[in-house]
């Protein structure tokens, strides 16, 4: 049994459009979603391609009881900032089986982290499959670098750390 990891929309998103979702699902975490996490993934493919691993047993996606249901609508009408309904169930789930959420969403992060959840996003997956020799470090900065190119709410300078650390680890790699 893995690291139980509970992953929020935004992480599929990316990894779906880096190519690297199947290595996600080769890092040793349980990985799992909430159903409303599957119903936001809206662009052709996007939810068949996850939910194929839910298929393989790879990833567990849960569905809320009505009373749970209730609760994370109490959780979201408590927490300030601006959570979604999603964002609150991902953090309910969370919290409920001692799990990290994984995010790339700031509000959820902070209203996370001040519960004493664990939170991760992109980077430390990335950072994960190069760590478990899922991919090279070389591919792990190239993908950043093509996604930092279209996504623009990913932080710069952190960015740019990852990427100069893989890269210069490629290179005394190939010496």
């Amino acid at each position: 049994m893995g690291k139980l990891v509970v992953s929020d929309t935004n992480i599929f998103i990316d990894l779906i459009h880096m190519g690297l979702l199947g290595d996600f699902f080769l890092l040793p975490f349980d990985i799992t979603t909430v159903d409303f996490v599957i119903r936001e993934l809206k662009r052709a493919g996007q939810k068949d391609v996850v939910l194929e691993y839910e298929a393989g047993k790879q990833l567990t996606v849960v569905e809320f009881s009505e009373s749970e249901i209730v609760h994370i609508f109490n959780l979201k009408q408590s927490a300030s900032g601006n959570l979604s309904f999603q964002d609150c169930a991902v953090w309910y789930c969370a919290k409920k089986t001692n799990a990290t959420i994984l995010t790339g969403d700031r509000a959820l992060t902070i209203r996370a982290k001040e519960d004493n959840v664990e939170v991760h996003g992109l980077l430390y997956v990335l950072d994960q499959m190069v760590c478990h020799n899922i991919i090279p470090t070389n591919l792990a900065a190239d993908k950043l670098e093509e996604l930092a190119k279209e996504n623009k709410r990913l932080p710069e300078d952190i960015i740019n750390e990852f990427i100069h650390k893989w890269r210069y680890l490629s290179s005394i790699a190939s010496v």
